[in-house]
């Protein structure tokens, strides 16, 4: 069958490009997050000068990390599926579909799966950052922040 066919070569295309999205995006979130930490070497040897414990400035950084991921992740997939919706018409003629709009379970396992993917993403490159922070010594933090 021809469309099987088709809905195969897509979903198997679909796979390899969702691998090559996650570790480029791994790796473009672990450079970022590492010069925002550099940047802010100097606040973080003020708090633990100020008696915040490893733990804490850790902790400041995941809690961080964390809203800009999921507020990301909230806005990319809503942004998806508005393009879905508004093109449905289009993609679907374009590939040879004959339906393409998925059914709300379907969905919502699509939103929990990119959730879980985006922010194990975020915490494989995060912790790098985290130990840059919690491994320095505070004199070093406050010299360089200078």
């Amino acid at each position: 069958n021809e469309i099987s066919k088709s809905i195969k070569g897509y979903s198997q295309f679909g796979n390899i490009f969702e691998l090559i999205l996650f570790i480029l995006s791994t790796i473009a979130m672990l450079s970022v997050f590492s010069i925002t930490m550099n940047e802010r070497k100097r606040e973080f040897g003020v708090l633990a000068i100020l008696g915040a414990t490893n733990f804490q400035k850790a902790g400041i950084v995941l809690i961080e990390i964390l809203i800009i991921c999921i507020s990301g992740t909230i806005l990319g997939i809503a942004t998806s599926y508005i393009i879905l919706f508004n093109f449905d018409d289009y993609i679907r003629i374009k590939l040879h579909l004959p339906y393409l709009r998925p059914d709300f379970i379907t969905m919502l396992v699509n939103v929990v799966k990119c959730l879980v993917i985006s922010t194990i993403s975020v915490l494989i490159s995060s912790c790098y950052s985290i130990l840059q922070i919690v491994k320095e010594d505070v004199y070093n933090q406050v010299k360089e922040g200078e």
